[in-house]
């Protein structure tokens, strides 16, 4: 997921898709999560399945759709039967990653504390969601990566397009973006400004790589 911002989607019509799909920028490949918080239970509720598919379907090869909060090996595999391409979880869950792994897909296990981090990287997941980003700093990247150097960060939950730059240059590999990025497309549909905060989104990823 380097270079890349991840979108989320909380929606599971069909139509909703393409016209996100028409404002993504050509240029660039995207990872998508689906993630629903109405659903009662929704790494595997039959609504998130179905998106899944249904995304899957809308965006071919522009995008990787994945699913969020996934929590157990049970919803892993689901979700993965469904076209995942890739999990995230808001905790370290080996069982997650390792059903990912068998599966051939990536997962992205949560944590937050220099100690979750390091048993979060210990599952062989290519990466760690830094999770809530809100509750820290780029500054805190910057310290972590000193005692725990190699290990990819993605920063994921209160980060606004303005924060990107400060995170990418303290050294993370990716952000998630949900509702700074998305607004209300997802719900009322897209419009005009959606294709510009993508592109906005991807200048701000290249700044703060040149800034490093």
């Amino acid at each position: 997921m380097p270079d890349h911002h991840g979108d989320h989607l909380p929606r599971s019509d069909r139509d909703s898709a393409r016209p996100h799909r028409r404002a993504l920028p050509r240029d660039r490949r995207h990872a998508v999560q689906r993630r629903d918080p109405r659903d009662r239970d929704h790494p595997h509720h039959s609504r998130t399945l179905r998106c899944i598919r249904q995304l899957t379907a809308a965006y071919g090869r522009e995008a990787v759709i994945g699913a969020g909060t996934v929590l157990t090996a049970g919803q892993a595999q689901t979700c993965v039967d469904a076209g995942a391409r890739f999990l995230v979880s808001p905790v370290a869950a080996p069982d997650v990653v390792r059903t990912a792994r068998a599966a051939g897909v990536a997962a992205y296990p949560g944590a937050l504390t220099p100690t979750e981090i390091h048993a979060a990287a210990r599952t062989g997941a290519p990466a760690v969601k830094l999770f809530p980003a809100s509750a820290v700093s780029p500054r805190y990247v910057s310290d972590l990566l000193g005692p725990l150097p190699g290990i990819p960060l993605i920063p994921t939950g209160g980060i606004s397009l303005a924060d990107i730059p400060a995170w990418i240059a303290a050294g993370v590999a990716a952000v998630g973006l949900g509702t700074p990025l998305i607004g209300t497309a997802a719900t009322e549909g897209v419009d005009d400004r959606l294709a510009g905060r993508c592109r906005q989104a991807l200048a701000a990823v290249r700044e703060g790589r040149a800034a490093r």
